[in-house]
């Protein structure tokens, strides 16, 4: 799972094509699958005799190795690394986020990912020790965005992480909200990347659903901020962070308490409607129909003043027609087997797994359609139709607004 690189700059066309058999992606692919299939001691054993002089040699490209091999064998052997090695496996993946080199340090930021994702809920008993880490490595990070680097794939990992504890912890979260949100409200720097932004509004999202009333000494400059995303028009490369900031709004109105949120209630249903008038993307009127739910629920009878408005954007979701089109069993979609991206470059942190895991769910896909090939058979051409996911997802909070507006606007 070593891989040495002569150059440092950005490798994008040749990796596209040679990513599948990378000597680095074929070993994670394998140790993943030994993890899978062998019992836990044949794996960790093994694996601890040459960890071990790993971590305390010098070589940084074993380093690497190192802490994606412990990634990639999480899943596997969770139930033998919870009991045997938790302690000791989460102290030097820390270690490791905050080695000098990136691509140690990316590996280490990949390992705790996946430790988040499959050692639930033991893993929060380290919160402590993880999250300090993750904070310090995001703002170290972020700073050097203001200069108009590019954003590391690294940052993703680390809200992704974060959230992940966001949603485990729950109250045992309150500790670490202050330094959370000093965090995040940095991250929202208008001269920051606008992906960066994004992330961020997401995590105070999630923190929200974690804590609940316990964000409320941070609930005004959060409204602050997201009247900056919402009540004004953004470029079009931006409407994904302008649909984050309605994901958080609705969070945020669902438990921050009714009491604190009701001052607000107006200015941002009118804000919320303005954006569907004025802006035609499915997904934008997804997050916006969730947020008619939620201020419905804060606002009650007093929603009725807007029923005028918003009753026909919903009914014109509900009855359109718009994604549904005539299916053919010639329309069957080709995907290529590995996302575009670097691998493993000095400053990228891309890991094998990120590529073995499309590949994966590729596997479940062909045996998916194998079982249904029977049925397919008997089916003509041009029988039925299909409706984009993005347009079903729509209707469904068109009608839980409108399910929700019904109960409270009486």
């Amino acid at each position: 799972m070593t891989e040495v690189d002569g150059e440092e700059e950005d490798k994008d066309n040749e990796y596209d094509q040679v990513k599948s058999y990378k000597p680095c992606i074929v070993a994670a692919q394998t140790l993943h699958k030994l993890a899978l299939h062998l019992p836990p001691d044949k794996v960790i054993t093994p694996l601890l005799q040459w960890a071990d002089l790993v971590f305390k040699g010098s070589d940084t490209r074993a380093k690497q190795a190192g802490y994606t091999a412990l990634a990639v064998v999480v899943e596997g052997c969770a139930e033998h690394i919870r009991t045997e090695y938790m302690a000791t496996f989460v102290q030097v993946i820390c270690s490791g986020v905050k080695h000098p080199q990136a691509h140690v340090r990316n590996a280490a930021l990949y390992a705790i990912e996946k430790f988040a994702q499959y050692l639930q809920p033991d893993i929060d008993k380290y919160a402590n020790d993880i999250l300090p880490t993750l904070l310090e490595y995001f703002s170290a990070t972020v700073n050097s965005l203001a200069n108009g680097k590019k954003v590391p794939r690294s940052v993703e990992r680390v809200f992704d992480t974060l959230e992940m504890f966001c949603d485990t912890m729950g109250a045992k979260l309150n500790p670490f909200v202050p330094a959370l949100m000093e965090h995040l409200f940095i991250a929202l720097n208008p001269t920051y990347p606008f992906l960066v932004k994004e992330l961020a509004l997401s995590a105070i999202g999630a923190t929200a659903n974690a804590v609940g009333k316990a964000m409320v000494p941070y609930f005004g400059c959060i409204m602050e901020h997201l009247k900056i995303y919402l009540s004004g028009q953004l470029p079009e490369e931006e409407m994904p962070l302008q649909i984050q900031a309605l994901d958080t709004l609705e969070e945020i109105a669902s438990t921050i308490g009714e009491e604190t949120f009701r001052p607000f209630a107006d200015e941002y249903l009118k804000f919320t409607i303005n954006l569907v008038q004025s802006k035609d993307d499915p997904n934008l009127r997804i997050s916006a129909y969730a947020v008619f739910t939620s201020l419905a629920r804060v606002m009650k009878e007093d929603t009725a003043a807007a029923l005028p408005v918003i009753i026909p954007l919903l009914m014109k979701t509900v009855e359109s027609n718009e994604g549904v089109t005539a299916a053919t069993n010639d329309d069957d979609d080709e995907s290529t087997l590995f996302p575009a991206g670097d691998l493993l470059d000095d400053d990228e942190d891309v890991s094998p797994m990120d590529y073995y895991e499309d590949d994966d769910e590729s596997e479940d896909d062909d045996e998916s359609e194998d079982d249904d090939e029977s049925e397919d058979d008997d089916e003509s051409d041009g029988a039925g139709c299909t409706v984009e996911n993005v347009y079903l997802e729509e209707k469904k909070e068109a009608c839980f607004a409108l399910r929700e507006l019904a109960l409270q606007a009486r």
